[in-house]
């Protein structure tokens, strides 16, 4: 009877062990799956200073506003509002994206590589159709060390590659492309837009879908003497 008793408690802390190994081992995984941790940033703070030892994933969120567009007046369409400002009008398709760190490393941008598909209203000087061409955008993804970082503005979907879309762009006095995310659309399907700035309700360009704002771009074009 003791050597049965002896076996049974044997294979009792066995089961016990085993248990306990598979706990440590699925905390473990639960550990690594973990949502990534997140943190505002900061302008005084260089982003790698905030990284931990432990951090696989780190979120740097930007909840400060800016940059917003000033509306039209009354009676005047966002479509002629932008034109008559100079703004040029593409369709792109996103073919790269890379991210690096500002001079100050407080925050993160992307050099973004577009392909221009259909010039609808063309810059000084001109961007022609199949033209790559790239502009910086706020935000992006990128590995500091062993830790995946991700920057994110408040309410604005970055530029995704592959996608397509609507863009209202300018040009600096240097000549370099800005990019305006408040006047720039994804497009969904054949027509549908998709606002990239969250910040405002959704604008007459994309209620009125890709065919009918390619052609009020157009009228505005035909309008105007050469």
């Amino acid at each position: 009877m003791r050597g049965k008793k002896a076996v049974t408690l044997a294979i009792f802390a066995g089961v016990l062990s085993v248990g306990a190994t598979m706990m440590w081992q699925l905390a473990a995984v639960s550990h690594t799956q973990a949502s990534p941790r997140r943190v505002p940033r900061s302008a005084d703070r260089p982003i790698p200073s905030m990284l931990k030892p432990n951090d696989s994933e780190v979120v740097v969120e930007e909840t400060i506003g800016g940059g917003d567009e000033v509306q039209p007046p009354p009676g005047t369409s966002l479509i002629d509002w932008r034109l008559q400002a100079g703004l040029g009008a593409f369709i792109v398709q996103v073919e790269d994206s890379a991210a690096h760190l500002t001079h100050s490393k407080d925050w993160i941008t992307s050099s973004v590589t577009l392909s221009v598909i259909t010039p609808l209203r063309q810059l000084d000087p001109p961007l022609s159709s199949g033209a790559r061409i790239q502009i910086e955008q706020d935000g992006g993804t990128m590995n500091i060390g062993p830790t995946k970082v991700t920057a994110v503005r408040k309410k604005l979907k970055p530029l995704q590659v592959g996608e397509k879309y609507l863009l209202f762009l300018d040009r600096s006095k240097e000549g370099d492309l800005n990019f305006l995310p408040q006047a720039a659309y994804r497009i969904v399907g054949s027509d549908d837009l998709e606002m990239v700035s969250q910040r405002v309700p959704r604008d007459e360009i994309a209620n009125a879908g890709l065919g009918k704002a390619t052609q009020s771009i157009q009228n505005w074009i035909t309008a105007r003497p050469r």
